[in-house]
């Protein structure tokens, strides 16, 4: 750790978190009763994006208009 407070992620590292450019977001969460430090990456929109795509059946259309659906269903009782 440098004089400031600023410490180094080795390569190793930042490649397992896909750390690639200037600017990638990190948080880092700190409990003082075990003076622990947890370091981890948000998730980004893209990486939701990805994850959905693995539920989704392929030639699945999607739902573009929620108000038209839901005109088409009948009402509840």
């Amino acid at each position: 750790m440098t004089s400031k407070g600023q410490f180094t992620l080795p390569a190793s590292v930042r490649k397992a978190m896909s750390l690639r450019k200037q600017g990638d977001k990190l948080v880092l969460d700190f409990s003082p009763t075990k003076k622990q430090a947890t370091l981890s990456k948000p998730i980004s929109f893209e990486d939701i994006q990805a994850r959905a795509k693995m539920y989704i059946k392929p030639g699945t259309v999607p739902l573009q208009d929620v108000d038209a659906l839901y005109g088409k269903r009948e009402p509840r009782l």
